[in-house]
Order: C-alpha cells, then sequence, then structure tokens
C-alpha cells in the first residue's frame, strides 16, 4: 500500500505545512487566494478555518503514514476533504471565473482525489486477498 502512504504524506505535508502559515500568519496566506483580511475577527477566522483546521487534517493523513491502522480512515478522509474542495472550487471556477491559483488548486484536489480512490481500491483489493486465503 505504498501509494497511499506516499499520498497522505505528502498532502499531509503541505496541509500541516500550509495551515501552520495560516495560523501564525494569516495575511500572508491569503494573498495568494486573493483573500482581504479587515480586521481582527477577520485573521482569527483564517487562523481557525486555514490554520487549525488544516493542521488537524494534516496530522491525521501523517497518521496514516505511519500508523497502519489509520491508512484506511486517512484516504477516506483525505479523498473526501480534498473531493470536496474540488467539487466546490470546479464550481467557483465556472460560475465566478478562472484563475491560476483557482485552476492550480483544482489541479492538486482532482488528482490527489482520484489517487487516492484509487489507493483505497488497492487496500481493498489486498484486504480481500487476505481474507480469501
Amino acid at each position: 500500500m505504498m501509494l497511499g502512504r506516499i499520498l497522505l504524506f505528502g498532502v499531509g505535508l503541505i496541509f500541516a505545512i500550509y495551515g501552520f502559515v495560516c495560523l501564525t500568519q494569516p495575511e500572508a496566506a491569503t494573498r495568494y487566494s486573493g483573500l482581504v483580511l479587515t480586521g481582527a475577527k477577520a485573521e482569527a477566522e483564517v487562523a481557525a478555518m486555514y490554520g487549525g483546521l488544516q493542521i488537524g487534517l494534516g496530522v491525521l493523513f501523517l497518521a496514516g503514514t505511519f500508523r497502519s491502522q489509520y491508512l484506511y480512515v486517512g484516504l477516506v478522509a483525505m479523498v473526501v476533504t480534498l473531493g470536496s474542495l474540488a467539487l466546490g472550487r470546479g464550481f467557483g471556477l465556472v460560475v465566478y471565473g478562472l484563475s491560476t491559483y483557482n485552476l492550480a488548486a483544482f489541479a492538486f484536489e482532482t488528482v490527489a482525489s482520484i489517487l487516492g480512490i484509487l489507493s483505497l481500491r488497492q487496500l481493498q483489493f489486498k484486504a480481500r486477498a487476505v481474507n480469501e486465503t
């Protein structure tokens, strides 16, 4: 199940690092997305939703890399999270217009979701093979 572990490690690292940046420097993290922070409430919101949530998901994904009992849960959480982001971002691209940032994020989220689904299928096939022997 090497693909799943590598995928969770890469995505987990990206989420944890980006989450830390959003937590500690909300204004720096919003420059790329075009968001404008209008005060302390907005900065706290970015720190929580973009920082804290992404750090938590990053830790969950990394746990799936290093602990076999978290591999399946980590992959499912990653597919649901990134698939939902890709769906929402794709909608935004169609309805609100294209941007390089959103196109790149959409590509990352879509590819990682597809690879996550393939990893889950691989994991299920492996489990079936073990159960049949």
